[in-house]
């Protein structure tokens, strides 16, 4: 790191993230591989083989931790495509489908007839919406609904939005929503919605935030649409 940039406490935290990602990963392949032999060796036991199975579940969320990390850590290098909207939006609801059926969470998944394509990184549009998704559905109480949709809104280009009916947010937390490493979650990461920024400013789009307590959230991802 450059010496002036150590007065840039984002920066650092940036620098930080991306180094302890990369020592993160060389340390969790060894163990990876080493257990996924044992969980394929001839003499193991069944209760040799459900802790390896419990040891890869692990390894599976820590490598989802990396690559919000490296996510992150690193400049948007888009390659991007022409994505159809209902692709899109389709293929980032299948993704989450699983844990809203396991929470007893309604999805919902709508887009306007007639949308352009746009073009952009499917990847990291596809993990942008992944984390306003798992937002919505960790706010959301059994038997509530989460809504993904799509629509074309003039002066503004493509608004996808992601809405609850959770437990919303107070204007201090609304306020700190954004910022690297902040969650309300004993057991969350903090990176979701600074990755979507990162993601919406990488495609030249915006991000915002409404909510209130017991009145949910709406986030709303606006990205250009090309040029007719």
């Amino acid at each position: 790191m450059h010496p002036a940039d150590t007065d840039n406490p984002s920066l650092i935290v940036e620098r930080m993230a991306s180094l302890l990602a990369h020592d993160l990963c060389n340390s969790l392949s060894a163990i990876k591989i080493n257990l996924q032999l044992l969980e394929r060796g001839a003499d193991r036991s069944p209760q040799d083989a459900e802790r390896c199975r419990i040891g890869l579940s692990q390894i599976a969320e820590i490598e989802a931790l990396i690559a919000d990390l490296q996510t992150f850590s690193r400049p948007s290098r888009l390659h991007a495509v022409q994505l159809p909207v209902a692709h899109l939006l389709s293929a980032a609801g299948q993704r989450i489908d699983g844990m809203a059926k396991a929470a007893g969470v309604v999805l919902l998944v709508e887009t306007q007839d007639g949308l352009p394509a746009i073009r952009g990184d499917q990847g990291k549009l596809e993990l942008a919406l992944l984390h306003l998704l798992r937002n919505a559905v960790e706010a959301s109480a059994a038997g509530q609904t989460v809504r993904l949709d799509a629509h074309k809104q003039p002066g503004e280009g493509l608004v996808i939005t992601v809405e609850d009916s959770g437990c919303g947010m107070d204007a201090e937390t609304l306020a700190s929503a954004r910022l690297p490493f902040f969650s309300t979650r004993p057991k969350g990461r903090g990176l979701g919605l600074s990755i979507v920024e990162r993601v919406a400013a990488a495609h030249q789009g915006r991000l915002t935030l409404d909510s209130a307590p017991g009145q949910g959230c709406c986030a709303r991802l606006y990205l250009s649409l090309p040029a007719v």
